[in-house]
């Protein structure tokens, strides 16, 4: 290579030269395998990766194309509108998205790192609703940061499974065993949750986020555990908006809407354990201070 091509490529690598693909000159100066490498090292580290979750409550196609949607996005915003101006230059900056039906999550491939931590946890509208844009990168920052005091959401928890669980009277020990039994899958977090301005429903529920970008297959549309008189009721908040149904467990319909009996019960939604759940034992004050 000449010198300033080696200069070019170095500064490239570094982040310092942004470019739309790797050098063109590459195709002279190195083999096909170190074309595939370089290719690799873009992707992964040299353009920017934005997420955003789609709601529940706006419908789908499991495969949509990339232009329809940039196309929903632009019409969302009134013509000559400051969040018009934002939008076209959001689009403007995306170079490749992807919708993942399972996950329900909108994958945005922008040019580089800092247009993504310029949109970090910007809004924009898709079809008249909200979504938070997150940058991948900026999350994992956040993850790694010390300061106890930070109630910023993590990477966990906005990009993670979760479930909300009603469970009356019960505690985060009982809740924890119940779901144990339901899946092999790795629970990170168990917490209440404030309740936010937006919500449909009290904020008298649990939130289990599990170490799996999609839903757990064992208990996929699961929304009833119950062990020895125990139970607790399952809301998949991130795929249906609606609270399932308290008598027949059936998840696209609430009990106000059902027109089932007790007995015709969704089996398939209703996981029951004969084993024993052990409560963990109430801490009188002095054994809690020397704990």
């Amino acid at each position: 290579m000449f010198p300033a091509e080696e200069e070019a490529l170095t500064a490239w690598i570094m982040g310092v030269l942004t470019l739309d693909a790797p050098p063109a000159f590459l195709a002279c100066t190195h083999t096909f395998i170190q074309r595939v490498t370089y290719v690799k090292i873009f992707e992964d580290y040299l353009e920017g990766t934005v997420v955003a979750v789609v709601p529940p409550n706006l419908l789908m196609q499991e495969h949509v194309a990339e232009k329809t949607i940039l196309m929903q996005l632009l019409a969302s915003e009134p013509v000559g509108s400051k969040g018009y101006t934002a939008i076209c230059e959001w689009i403007r900056s995306v170079k490749r998205l992807f919708y993942n039906a399972e996950t329900r999550r909108l994958t945005f491939t922008v040019k580089d790192q800092s247009v993504a931590t310029k949109w970090h946890r910007q809004e924009i509208k898709l079809r008249n609703e909200k979504l938070l844009l997150f940058s991948t990168a900026k999350l994992e920052e956040e993850d790694n940061r010390s300061d106890i005091n930070n109630v910023t959401p993590n990477h966990a928890t906005v990009l993670q499974y979760q479930v909300r669980v009603v469970a009356p009277g019960l505690g985060i020990d009982i809740i924890e065993q119940l779901i144990a039994l339901s899946t092999e899958c790795e629970v990170i977090s168990i917490a209440r949750e404030p309740r936010a301005k937006e919500e449909t429903y009290d904020s008298n529920f649990w939130v289990v986020v599990f170490n799996s970008e999609e839903c757990p297959p064992q208990i996929k549309d699961v929304t009833h555990i119950s062990a020895k008189g125990l139970s607790i009721f399952i809301h998949h908040h991130q795929r249906y908006s609606r609270i399932p149904c308290f008598q027949c467990y059936d998840p696209t319909h609430s009990k106000s809407k059902c027109t089932r009996t007790v007995n015709d019960r969704q089996t398939q939604c209703h996981r029951d354990f004969e084993s024993e759940i052990k409560q963990a034992k109430k801490l009188s004050t002095l054994e809690f201070e020397h704990m």
